[in-house]
């Protein structure tokens, strides 16, 4: 594995396997694959995403039935 350059503005998915350059304003994923930024698209804030509630209370129930199995 020798020294990658990953261009301003981009972003390497979970997972990714990178092992070569990525150009700028791209999403790196899977292995050695990547795509143009959709310059619509903000990575912090989705106008479809749950409310902050909804997500801590599904976290909290999960949490409550991860702990009644140990």
């Amino acid at each position: 594995m020798g020294p990658i350059i990953v261009g301003e503005n981009s972003v390497i998915s979970a997972g990714a396997i990178v092992t070569k350059n990525v150009p700028a304003n791209s999403i790196a994923y899977g292995v050695n694959r990547f795509k143009p930024k959709d310059v619509n698209y903000d990575f912090l804030y989705n106008s479809k995403m749950m409310p902050a509630e909804e997500i801590i209370e599904a976290n909290n129930k999960f949490i409550a039935k991860f702990v009644k199995k140990e």
